[in-house]
């Protein structure tokens, strides 16, 4: 969700608006992609041409929603609205489903980051959906075409009536066309001996049970011969329709063959567990019943622990000895509705019908429990072994087979790294109840970091000069210290800004910048250090920093503090008033990911920056991109034209930089370059 870019529509009448809930989507994880409209003819036509995913609408504004939809309608495009109201009631609400929409309340900026994130998740739902429907008929329309080439005789019954039937079926029942069979009863092919035994297994199917797997009895041709036959069902859908796929066989001369060959069909032969072929078969019937809401089921993969060595001691000839008992040990745990399979060399795999997570979870540790209980004769050995199991539950949440195999091996793998003999099963409805103790878990992290002077650590990245520029330049980037290795700043950050923790953290991040840039010479650095926008609400910030700069006599020319274009335009006034602390300081100003706002040169006006970092977006493949190209030299003409630097962050290769520098571009940065490193990179002013 966090990096699928969303394209939203703003109906409002101040731009000022739509910039901070830019900001806010933005520092939610949303990659947004901004349009601006304040009359229904610009909507109209943005509508014609790309049409968005969301639009969220003020009330009171410039266009009424209802409008809105409707010129949505007449599109025939699929985009959410969001009706955004100072106060809510039910009148309210219920006005907004009378329009189309959805109404959430402005003032609650953490209710409408789930309500845009919700919506566009189902947006993308129904988009999959129809890809999905359109493969589905595609796919109907290929298997129509090969059923009338199958020599199987095969049709489709709906309410034991025949609605699609192949050649190989009329001829055996001597018929020349469909239409001398269309809506015939089934009944009427069967013999006369078996009318009333089929005829009960009809009703029973009226009711909703299931058919039978077979059924064995007489059939009737179009000239009253009887001939003997068995019957094959599966459920199956028609035209949409829901009926019964029904495939008609000779009956085998010999049935203990033909139910051995079924057998040999289906089997293993090392385990005699079923095979990986037949058990996802079962696993396909499983997730659609799930799908369809009529019961859940889980998958477990089972793999005993080091394999590789228990095979060096048994000896190769004697490894399947050794899978065949742990198949037969598996199969002792199992109930009668459990089945298993040999899923893959030394991989087991169990299908059992589990309502919820700890039935299946029981199972598991019952079958992981009991090969640790277990001694195993091989030959001449004995051996002991441990299991690790994986699984996932098959539900309405997650019904697809790759979705469900990559979930249980995911986990049975880190059931092996965790080091073996233990059940990890993954919950498709855990993941909401883990967000909230995630960010609790975070924040208490951050605090106890804070409170540590070690508790985070300072990297630094070249920012290199192409023209206009001297001595050496560096971005400040942020850790966490821990244990096993530094932190990246997305995993800790999120959970910060909830909680009300950044100004904190830039003033400890101003504070190590300015002791580093302290032990310099002569010569420093000069650095960036980003800033957030709770800082700017912080009337005490711009006092400190004057204290930080004149307890560690640094030059205030060494630093330049840096806010994204987003929250800069949804905090001008309070950052007008820092940046004129700043000038007292000689301390420069930054604005980064320009050109990403609804209006950037009309951010210009109103906050002077004397740098500009071009929105990392315009930099993707930028080498072969002209459209690109021609955004950042107008950037470049318009900052040079004004006095102001242009940097370009996160550049991806050297053709990049070669037509960076002819756009007219001041510096580069990028791990192309110069990956972020505790040490300063070689060409930086050494220590005095």
């Amino acid at each position: 969700m966090a990096t699928a870019p969303v394209r939203i529509c703003f109906v409002d009448d101040l731009l000022e608006n739509a910039e901070r809930l830019v900001s806010v989507l933005r520092n939610a994880g949303l990659a947004v992609r901004p349009n601006h409209v304040a009359d229904i003819e610009d909507f109209a036509e943005l509508i014609g041409k790309e049409a968005p995913d969301l639009v969220l609408v003020s009330v009171p504004g410039p266009i009424n929603p209802a409008d809105l939809t409707d010129q949505i309608g007449r599109a025939g495009k699929d985009v959410a609205v969001i009706v955004l109201v100072e106060q809510m009631d039910g009148e309210v609400r219920i006005k907004g489903f009378d329009d189309g929409a959805v109404a959430v309340e402005l003032r609650q900026p953490a209710l409408v980051v789930a309500v845009v994130k919700r919506q566009f998740e189902q947006l993308r739902t129904r988009r999959e959906v129809r890809k999905l429907e359109t493969a589905l008929r595609e796919s109907e329309r290929r298997c129509d075409a090969l059923l009338d080439s199958s020599r199987d005789p095969v049709a489709y019954v709906h309410e034991g009536m025949h609605i699609r039937a192949n050649r190989a079926y009329l001829e055996m029942f001597g018929f020349d066309d469909f239409e001398d069979i269309e809506s015939m009863p089934l009944l009427d092919l069967v013999a006369s001996a078996d009318a009333e035994g089929f005829k009960a297994v009809l009703k029973r199917m009226a009711k909703g049970e299931p058919p039978p797997d077979s059924l064995e009895l007489h059939l009737r041709n179009q000239g009253g011969e009887s001939f003997p036959g068995r019957m094959e069902f599966s459920s199956a859908n028609y035209a949409g329709e829901p009926c019964v796929q029904l495939i008609i066989r000779k009956p085998a001369e010999d049935p203990a063959l033909a139910a051995e060959l079924v057998r040999l069909k289906e089997r293993d032969l090392v385990t005699d567990l079923y095979n990986r072929t037949y058990f996802t078969s079962l696993l396909e019937k499983a997730a659609d019943e799930a799908a369809g809401g009529k019961r859940n089921h889980a998958l477990l993969l089972l793999e005993p622990d080091d394999f590789a060595n228990l095979q060096t001691q048994v000896g190769v000839g004697q490894g399947d000895l050794l899978l065949a008992d742990l198949a037969k040990a598996t199969a002792a745990v199992l109930g009668p509705d459990d089945v298993a399979a040999r899923f893959s060399d030394h991989q087991f795999a169990v299908l059992t019908t589990s309502a919820h997570l700890d039935a299946a979870r029981e199972l598991a540790d019952r079958i992981r429990q009991r090969m640790s209980d277990h001694i195993f004769e091989i030959g001449q050995r004995s051996i002991s072994l441990t299991m690790s199991v994986g699984g996932a539950l098959i539900c309405e949440k997650l019904n697809r087979v790759p979705a469900l195999l990559t979930q249980a091996t995911a986990t049975c793998r880190a059931a092996i790294a965790e080091g073996g003999n233990r059940v990890i099963l993954h919950d498709p409805y855990a993941e909401e109840r883990a967000e909230s103790s995630r960010n609790a878990h975070w924040q208490r992290l951050v605090k106890e970091a804070l409170g540590h002077d070690d508790g985070f650590v300072l990297f630094y990245q070249p920012v290199v000069c192409l023209q206009g520029g001297d001595g050496d330049y560096h971005e400040v980037l942020l850790r966490m210290n821990s244990p096993r290795g530094e932190i990246l700043p997305s995993y800790f950050l999120p959970a910060a800004q909830q909680s009300g923790l950044m100004p904190q953290i830039d003033r400890w991040v101003v504070s190590h910048a300015l002791r580093k840039l302290a032990s310099y010479g002569k010569k420093p650095p000069t650095f960036f250090v980003s800033l957030s926008a709770e800082t700017l609400e912080d009337e005490t910030f711009a006092g400190w920093l004057a204290e930080q700069v004149r307890q560690h006599r640094v030059s205030g020319e060494r630093l330049v503090l840096q806010l994204s274009e987003s929250e800069a335009a949804t905090s001008v006034k309070q950052l007008k008033t820092l940046l004129g602390h700043l000038s007292q300081l000689h301390i420069a100003f930054a604005i980064k990911d320009f050109g990403a706002g609804l209006a950037s040169y009309q951010l210009l006006k109103h906050v002077p920056a004397q740098y500009l970092k071009v929105d990392k977006n315009y930099l993707s493949d930028f080498a072969g991109n002209t459209e690109f190209q021609k955004k950042v030299t107008e950037i470049c003409e318009k900052a040079h034209a004004s006095g102001m630097m242009v940097i370009a962050p996160h550049v991806a290769d050297m053709a990049s930089v070669s037509v960076l520098y002819q756009c007219g571009v001041n510096f580069v940065q990028g791990n192309f370059l110069h990956e972020p490193a505790r040490t300063m990179a070689a060409g930086a002013a050494a220590a005095g």
